[in-house]
């Protein structure tokens, strides 16, 4: 995961806004390096893709990035078909599959046992593509910037997080209100 999430965090543009799903998604993102325009989902687990797609709807001109989890996404599964309804803009769907509830201890989930990209494409997907390397996931990333719209990337990932994984400093509020201003929206 951690490997990935550089490659795409490196890759994204710069306008590009980041949701993070809860657990260590958003901890490996902030050691990554924390900015305005990362927001990490605290305590609204499966909640990331239906705030990416708020974003989208709101401003369709700000491209979205979408770091997901199997755990959460299997929790909130019919966001995709409303993903793909609702979309507009552009926002790339990333999820990344460890079979587990990594951060609460590790217990398994029945994503071993999901077909994700052909549920997204059953969902309205259009555009579906699969990862398995640092390099496959900064090249879809550099498409999507050019390209744009509504992309599901599927990333099978070990389990594993850094030993010593820190937590984010900043407040949950600081989050969101650096966000906003990111986003650029008025107080």
């Amino acid at each position: 995961r951690g490997e990935l999430l550089a490659a795409i965090r490196g890759a994204i543009r710069p306008d590009a806004a980041l949701i993070a799903t809860t657990g260590f998604t958003g901890r490996e993102l902030y050691e990554l390096g924390d900015d305005e325009r990362n927001f990490y989902m605290v305590g609204s687990l499966g909640c990331a893709s239906s705030f990416g797609l708020g974003i989208c709807l709101a401003g369709p001109e700000r491209p979205v990035v979408v770091l997901d989890g199997d755990g959460a996404l299997l929790m909130r599964t019919g966001a995709l078909a409303t993903n793909a309804h609702y979309a507009k803009g552009s926002m790339l769907h990333i999820l990344f599959d460890n079979e587990a509830h990594e951060s609460t201890g590790g217990q398994a989930t029945v994503s071993a046992s999901v077909d994700w990209p052909a549920a997204a494409r059953a969902f309205g997907y259009k555009k579906i593509v699969t990862v398995s390397s640092a390099a496959d996931a900064e090249a879809v990333v550099e498409e999507w910037n050019r390209i744009g719209g509504l992309v599901f990337v599927y990333a099978k990932i070990r389990q594993g997080a850094p030993e010593k994984l820190g937590r984010p400093k900043t407040r949950p509020y600081e989050v969101a209100q650096r966000f906003s201003k990111f986003l650029g929206v008025k107080e």
